[in-house]
């Protein structure tokens, strides 16, 4: 497949997984953490540092492992709030079909919500699926909870879930490709997770456009 360019807003840090990672981890974490409000080089600081290197380093790990090759993410807050908005570029599964327009007919009968975008010469074409996630956000808010704990002196109190909210995560899969090359394709994918009311699923609205945007924006070098 051919290198590809594409559009990313200015807060966001594009991160090549086939790359060394400890360079690129180190400098998003720095950058993540020294945009914070009265930040400075304090041991609290440094501690923060690691800790969001580590976790940079756990989750872009994984998704190496699951054959991803870039992973676009926010590295700083959108009208000062952080999302964690983030679209991890994959091969195309080949295991579908050996034509991808041949695979996309199969996707789009299987998936209620697929839409074809608009994408010059590449087709686009994306799915989306959501579900409940309401008690994996609240699992993950407690052990985030005790990963600070052990990691800096006076760690910050997490938000809680209220009682009774819902959180729904909503997963977007777009499948591009150049429909004359079959070699020319690959899969985005974004997963967005927020309360199930109102505003926060305007947001999820909102990041899904802008998920499309920057899928949108894609061409081969």
């Amino acid at each position: 497949m051919r290198e590809i360019e594409l559009i990313l807003p200015s807060g966001w840090a594009d991160i090549d997984l086939r790359a060394s990672l400890p360079p690129q981890l180190h400098r998003l974490a720095k950058r993540i953490v020294d945009g914070a409000p009265g930040s400075s080089d304090a041991p609290e600081v440094r501690a923060a540092r690691d800790l969001v290197e580590a976790q940079l380093r756990k989750s872009l790990s994984a998704l190496a492992g699951a054959g991803a090759l870039r992973v676009l993410l926010e590295a700083d807050p959108m009208a000062g709030v952080r999302t964690g908005t983030f679209i991890a570029v994959m091969p195309f599964p080949r295991e579908l079909a050996e034509d991808p327009m041949d695979a996309l007919v199969a996707i789009a009968a299987q998936t209620p919500q697929t839409v074809v975008m608009d994408a010059g010469e590449l087709v686009v074409m994306r799915t989306v699926t959501v579900s409940d996630a309401t008690d994996d956000v609240r699992e993950g808010l407690g052990t985030a909870g005790e990963q600070l704990a052990g990691a800096l002196p006076d760690p910050p109190a997490l938000p809680d879930l209220p009682e009774g909210a819902a959180v729904k995560r909503t997963r977007a899969a777009y499948y591009v490709g150049d429909p004359g090359l079959p070699d020319d394709w690959m899969v985005f994918f974004t997963i967005i997770t927020a309360q199930d009311d109102e505003d926060s699923q305007a947001l999820v609205d909102s990041l899904l456009a802008l998920s499309d945007a920057i899928v949108q924006s894609v061409r081969f070098s």
